[in-house]
C-alpha cells in the first residue's frame, strides 16, 4: 500500500511588532484598512508634522517612541488627521451662542472625540463629546441631550429623500423637526440633501438642545441659510407657518421603563406618559393645522410601539392618509410589519 504525503504546516508569520515600522504598519491598518500598509511608514517618515500629538511630536523613527502609551497617540494622531481633512471646519471658531466658544476643538480638553458606540461609556470624566456619524459630527452634552445614534442618521437620509420629492413637485421644501435634541436628524438630512430651497427648522424645548444643534451644524459647516432653531414645546415654533413635513424623535418610553432608563438620557427626552405614545398623539392632533395639503409626519418608533403608532395615525386621520414603515437604511414598506424604525404618514393631496 503507498503511503499518503502530508502536507506541510502552513507557516504562520508573526507580526511585525517589534520594529517601529512594523508597529506603524499595524497601527495604520487598524485606522485605515482600505490604505495601502507601505504608505502609512513612508508618509509618516517624510511628513511626521502631519501627525502632532498636543504640542509634541510623534518620532516614527525611534524604537522607544514607538512603545507604550504611542500606539494611543498614534491612533489619536491618525484619527485627528483624517477629522480635519473630512470636517475642515473643525479648524474654526464655533460658538453656542451661550457665552461658551471653541476655538480649538481637538485640543479642548472638556472635548471627548468618539465613535457611535455607546457615547455615555466612552465619555469617561468629560462632559462633551463631538461623535461621528458617518459624514456628520455632532455634539452630545451629558445629561442635556440623547446621545446621536445610527437610526437618527438613517431618518435623516429618508427626510432627505422625502424632500426630494416634495422640491421636484413644489419647487422648495419647508420641514420642521419637533425635539432637535443634538441635531443628528438634521445633521444628516442637510448632509444627504441633493435638492435646493429647503429651509429646516428645528425646534425644541430646551433652549440648551438648540445650542447644542447649533454646534453641531456650525462644525459640519452647513449654510445657516438652510436653516434654523427655535424655543417652544412641540409644534409652537412653527405658529402660523405652514410646513411640507413634521419629523421628530419624541419620548417613546413607557414612564416606568424612562425611569428605569435615565442612564440613557435626560427624563424628558423618554418619558412618553403612561403608555409612551402622549407625544404621538399631541403631534398627530396638531399637525394637520401645520402642514400645506398633501403634507407629511415622520416619527421614529422602536419595534415595540411600531403597530400602536401606526393604528395611532390611521384611527386620526383615516382614509385621508396613506402610513408606511420605515426601515434602518430608509426602505419604506406598506404592508404590515413589526420590525421598523419609523411611520410615515401621508396625506392625500
Amino acid at each position: 500500500m503507498s503511503e499518503l504525503n502530508t502536507p506541510k504546516p502552513t507557516r504562520i508569520k508573526a507580526p511585525r511588532w517589534t520594529t517601529p515600522e512594523g508597529r506603524l504598519i499595524s497601527w495604520g491598518k487598524y485606522c485605515a484598512p482600505g490604505v495601502d500598509e507601505k504608505t502609512f511608514p513612508r508618509y509618516a517618515y517624510e511628513r511626521p508634522d502631519q501627525f502632532p500629538v498636543g504640542r509634541r511630536k510623534v518620532d516614527f523613527k525611534s524604537y522607544e517612541a514607538m512603545q507604550g502609551v504611542h500606539a494611543t497617540n498614534f491612533l489619536v494622531a491618525v484619527r485627528r488627521k483624517k477629522l480635519f481633512e473630512e470636517f475642515p471646519h473643525l479648524n474654526t471658531t464655533v460658538s453656542d451662542g451661550r457665552e461658551n466658544e471653541y476655538p480649538n476643538l481637538l485640543e479642548d480638553p472638556r472635548i471627548a472625540f468618539t465613535t457611535l458606540f455607546d457615547v455615555r461609556y466612552q465619555l469617561g470624566s468629560k462632559d462633551i463629546a463631538i461623535v461621528q456619524t458617518s459624514d456628520v459630527l455632532n455634539f452630545h452634552y451629558k445629561g442635556i441631550s440623547l446621545p446621536p445614534s445610527s437610526t437618527g442618521y438613517s431618518m435623516g437620509r429618508t427626510v432627505a429623500d422625502l424632500a426630494e420629492d416634495i422640491y421636484l413637485e413644489h419647487g422648495d421644501v419647508k420641514i420642521f423637526e419637533m425635539g432637535v435634541g443634538s441635531g443628528i436628524i438634521m445633521a444628516s438630512a442637510l448632509r444627504n440633501y441633493g435638492g435646493e430651497n429647503m429651509t429646516y427648522i428645528g425646534g425644541d424645548i430646551d433652549e440648551r438642545c438648540l445650542s447644542i444643534a447649533d454646534l453641531s451644524m456650525q462644525v459640519n459647516g452647513f449654510d445657516p441659510e438652510t436653516y434654523t432653531l427655535r424655543q417652544g414645546s412641540l409644534l409652537e415654533p412653527i405658529d402660523s407657518e405652514r410646513v411640507h413635513m413634521i419629523v421628530s424623535n419624541p419620548p417613546y418610553f413607557p414612564r416606568s421603563m424612562a425611569t428605569a432608563n435615565d442612564d440613557i438620557g435626560p427624563g424628558l427626552a423618554l418619558d412618553g406618559g403612561d403608555d409612551g405614545l402622549d407625544f404621538y398623539r399631541r403631534i398627530f392632533e396638531q399637525a394637520i393645522y401645520k402642514l400645506v395639503p398633501g403634507g407629511k409626519i415622520l416619527v421614529q418608533v422602536s419595534n415595540v410601539n411600531l403597530q400602536q403608532v401606526r393604528e395611532l395615525a390611521e384611527g386620526y386621520f383615516g382614509g385621508h392618509v396613506t402610513t408606511q414603515v420605515v426601515r434602518h437604511g430608509g426602505r419604506r414598506i406598506k404592508q404590515f410589519t413589526n420590525k421598523g424604525k419609523g411611520i410615515l404618514v401621508e396625506f392625500a393631496p
